[in-house]
């Protein structure tokens, strides 16, 4: 093979224009070959690289001064041997090159060009003491239509690989502008707000969750996540606003309630009284058969020593008390659990864990979570009520004999049954 190319490349010498590039490129394509022989020992392999590698830019330079895109293939080949055996700066002239003369290339093949450039110089830059020049060429590619396939994307990964939260932030905002859907887009700008959290830039978070949220209101992971951040702000009224615009566009009257429900909790526990009967109350008039935003008011109204309130709440449950049980209890059970798992106020949530044990569906939800409760004097009793309704349910079972010990025990280290223990 390399003494047929060696009179192949003797012969070019006396060929012009298309020709000359025929007979260069078959002789650098039979080096080519014999270097991806198997049997080739290493040291051979590179000499007959480096020499297929100099036939192959020769040809790419007659081939340069053709018309139209008579040389493509010859320097398609150059930049496929490139990528296969030349270094780094090979890839970068030889891609440069093929993308500089071919106008015939469509947008796929200028993207994977501009793709092959950067991971041949992200490469390179793993060296020690070598002078990076991936993010430069990854830059360039961002801003070329043709890379957006890919560059935005490893744009995100690169800044998330450096830690650089800024540039992460900015990746992601442009994967969002590039999103085919609602979702997805809604989806990247709650990642990019994560960023610039993370970046120290609170501000700029909140905005842009807010942002993420005209995309796709009520989507859960940025309405969540923008809710711990005002709460962690101390923005109560912004909270429950937040919450109060999910509740409007979900659809469905037990979500709706039940947003509002946690609404109502949050101004709560920001100490905002009249807000937050306001919402228990938006809450009762948005489904007229539901008893769980009157409990949370009478409660309410009983913690506030507030009369008037407590006699409104009773006069409401009153009316509402041939109500069904089943949903109405279940937005009880999620009202308690959020108190003890969420605010982190068990107090607050054995009322309406209480009101929920005996209903339908989620009496022993109910009562698991009372037993559940942390363990205090004055929640004994809530606590007992929910361990005695276990003990029912578990008889003659494994767990029985469990549930009976802490049931005794309760009863018997706080002094509340002494007969009961």
């Amino acid at each position: 093979r390399g003494a047929w190319a060696a009179r192949l490349e003797a012969r070019a010498e006396h060929l012009e224009g298309s020709r000359r590039v025929d007979a260069l490129w078959r002789a650098a394509t039979l080096i080519f070959a014999e270097a991806a022989e198997p049997m080739t020992g290493e040291a051979a392999r590179k000499e007959a690289f480096a020499e297929a590698w100099r036939l192959y830019t020769a040809a790419s330079e007659v081939a340069r001064e053709l018309p139209g895109d008579d040389g493509l293939s010859v320097l398609r080949e150059l930049q496929v041997a490139a990528q296969l055996a030349g270094p780094s700066d090979a890839v970068d002239a030889a891609t440069e090159m093929l993308l500089a003369h071919a106008t015939s290339l469509d947008e796929v093949e200028r993207g994977a060009l501009l793709r092959a450039r950067y991971v041949a110089l992200r490469q390179s830059d793993e060296v020690p003491d070598a002078t990076p020049r991936a993010p430069k060429a990854l830059a360039e590619a961002a801003a070329n239509p043709d890379a957006r396939a890919w560059a935005p994307d490893a744009l995100r990964v690169r800044a998330a690989t450096s830690g650089d939260f800024g540039a992460l932030a900015a990746a992601h905002r442009r994967l969002a502008e590039e999103a085919e859907s609602a979702e997805a887009a809604a989806a990247h700008l709650a990642a990019s707000a994560r960023a610039e959290l993370r970046d120290g830039r609170d501000d700029d978070a909140v905005a842009t969750l807010r942002e993420a949220l005209t995309r796709v209101p009520g989507h859960a992971y940025t309405l969540a996540f923008l809710e711990e951040r005002l709460r962690r702000r101390g923005e109560a009224e912004a909270v429950v606003t937040l919450v109060r615009e999910a509740a409007e566009a979900q659809s469905g009257t037990q979500a709706t309630v039940a947003r509002l429900l946690l609404a109502g909790a949050a101004a709560e526990a920001a100490g905002d009284v009249p807000l937050a009967v306001r919402t228990y109350e938006d809450a009762a008039d948005h489904d007229p058969s539901a008893v769980s935003p009157l409990w949370a008011l009478q409660r309410l109204a009983e913690r506030e020593r507030d009369p008037a309130l407590q006699l409104r709440a009773r006069e409401a449950l009153a009316a509402r008390e041939a109500s069904g049980e089943g949903a109405e209890r279940r937005q009880a059970l999620e009202l308690g659990e959020h108190y003890a798992l969420v605010s982190g106020q068990p107090e607050l949530a054995e009322d309406p864990l209480l009101g929920a044990v005996g209903a339908p569906d989620v009496d022993l939800d109910a009562a698991l979570a009372l037993e559940l409760l942390p363990d205090a004097p004055r929640r004994a009793p809530a606590r007992l009520r929910g361990l005695a309704r276990l003990a029912e349910a578990t008889a003659g079972s494994s767990d029985a004999p469990r549930v009976h010990r802490e049931l005794g025990a309760t009863a018997a280290a706080r002094g509340v049954d002494a007969a009961l223990a």
